[in-house]
């Protein structure tokens, strides 16, 4: 085998060769499918990519809070191939709310498939909504008489101060901007031309289920205990994401008396009162027609496949929901996911969720190819669908 140092490690990752990332150094071999338990495979971040001086701070969505409150709410939960984008309520009212896509424009490689379960938490065994492995559901969300203490509209949450990469929110598990940002500095926008608008045109029929959370504060439920890289194919652009938030979360905070309606087109309307959950789940799926709860009808996933970005992951399925090429720079690529540290999740911190918790105990996707959501901090809304 050919013995390749730190510092050529991104040439190879653009080239396209097949790598392992080793304890004391890389080599390159055949496709390895799954490294061996209990082994440090990791490139030190310092000594191994790229400095090209680019910007890489988060962009700060607004509005941002910076705390958390605990008090008994509507908690929705968001796991597998979501958008989010925030817009104004409209034309003549700023107040922010928040659009949220299911992506369900898939490919032969990868088949997603929405599941919608809703919870009274005290009374776990009996959810009031239960719809499984569509690809499609209408839904509605109203909100009666919300806690407008944090804000008018939705917020996010965003404690760390003073953040200039993804680094700096590293003791802040829940800060929202664990979310993959298209539209921060670590991806696009620095990429944006300096007199156009600072957000990516966004493509229609992607997100097919779409609907509006008008209130609530959203954060990170769950980021990756593995890291990540983003890189251009040729290599010229390469940044360090860190961890990746693969649950999402939003929670609506209800005044005495309100609550929230979940309606879905071909079911009966939910009323939900504080504490419920509802869960949005909309994973990948070797047969779109199979059992979504069966863990061998998963998708598999080749994390150290350095050629194929389609067996890598599923991230390359977010470039078909905004058009990357339209205001940015000349010779703007498009950039792939890479696993740069692998690590396992333990038992704790699991997303604080009390229905569903054995659902996200068991590992359906490997950590190493997180199936997650992604967002356009810019702002601007998601377009309708159809």
């Amino acid at each position: 085998m050919t013995k390749i140092n730190r510092r050529d490690y991104l040439k190879h990752m653009g080239t396209g060769a097949g790598v392992v990332i080793a304890g004391g150094g890389l080599h390159l071999f055949a496709q390895e499918k799954q490294a061996p338990r209990g082994r440090a495979d990791v490139v030190t971040k310092n000594e191994s990519r790229t400095a090209t001086g680019e910007p890489e701070d988060p962009y700060e969505w607004q509005p941002s809070w910076p705390e958390l409150p605990a008090d008994k709410c509507v908690r929705l939960i968001f796991d597998g191939k979501t958008g989010f984008c925030p817009r104004p309520a409209s034309m003549t009212d700023p107040t922010v709310h928040c659009d949220v896509g299911i992506q369900s424009k898939g490919d032969s490689e990868h088949n997603h498939r929405l599941s919608i379960h809703a919870y009274q938490i005290d009374d776990c065994e009996h959810p009031k909504l239960t719809l499984d492995n569509v690809e499609y559901a209408d839904v509605k969300l109203q909100i009666e008489k919300p806690d407008t203490t944090i804000s008018k509209g939705v917020a996010f949450y965003q404690p760390a101060k003073n953040v200039t990469s993804r680094e700096d929110l590293k003791n802040h598990a829940a800060d929202w901007r664990w979310i993959v940002d298209f539209e921060s500095n670590y991806l696009y926008l620095k990429h944006l031309e300096p007199a156009g608008p600072k957000r990516l045109k966004k493509n229609r029929n992607v997100y097919k289920t779409m609907f509006t959370v008008k209130n609530g504060l959203f954060y990170t439920l769950r980021k990756t205990a593995s890291t990540f890289r983003a890189q251009t194919k040729n290599g010229k652009h390469v940044t360090d994401l860190g961890n990746i938030a693969d649950v999402h979360g939003a929670n609506i905070y209800l005044l005495p008396g309100g609550k929230v309606t979940l309606t879905v087109t071909g079911k009966a309307p939910v009323d939900l009162i504080a504490p419920a959950e509802i869960y949005f789940s909309n994973r990948c799926l070797k047969d779109p027609d199979g059992d979504p709860h069966a863990p061998e009808n998963h998708c598999d996933a080749e994390p150290y496949n350095l050629e194929e970005k389609k067996k890598r992951n599923d991230f390359y399925l977010n470039y078909q929901a905004f058009d990357y090429g339209v205001g940015t720079a000349q010779g703007t690529k498009e950039y792939e996911l890479f696993l740069l540290e692998k690590h396992y999740q333990t038992a704790e911190p699991e997303p604080p969720v009390v229905c569903e918790s054995d659902r996200f105990a068991r590992k359906k996707l490997t950590d190493e190819a997180p199936c997650a959501g992604s967002g356009y901090g810019g702002g601007g809304g998601l377009p309708p669908f159809p």
